[in-house]
């Protein structure tokens, strides 16, 4: 799994660099099985914002030769509602690109998950 980190300037840049010292990992070691923990949305070339990003990564992973490749694409972790407190607090309402009839499923990476239906606060 590889996190965004939003202290660069360039998430894509960023999201391959980190898949290119994976792959040369794998490669070095001969590991023949990989999991990729990538994301929710990564099957899409485009129009996820930073998302965009682990579908390029998994694209890096997929060149590795005599390889086994399994992408796995979790829903969204629970605690990514916790970057959204402060906005709630200042402004009274949750800012996301979601909500009306959509639920968001979340899961807690240990062993439970639950839905979590966004609404107007």
């Amino acid at each position: 799994m590889t996190p965004p980190d939003f202290s660069v300037p360039d998430q894509f840049v960023w999201y391959e660099s980190v898949a290119l010292s994976y792959a040369k990992a794998i490669r070095k070691s001969r590991v023949k099985r990989v999991i990729y923990l990538s994301s929710y949305g990564a099957h899409l070339s485009s129009g996820t914002g930073f998302i965009t990003g682990s579908h390029r990564a998994g694209k890096i992973w997929d060149t590795l030769q005599d390889v086994s490749v399994a992408h796995v694409r979790p829903t969204s972790f629970y605690y990514n509602l916790f970057s959204l407190v402060n906005m709630i607090k200042a402004a009274g309402f949750m800012g996301t690109v979601y909500g009306g009839d959509y639920n968001v499923k979340s899961i807690q990476p240990q062993t439970r998950s639950f839905n979590i239906r966004p609404r107007n606060i």
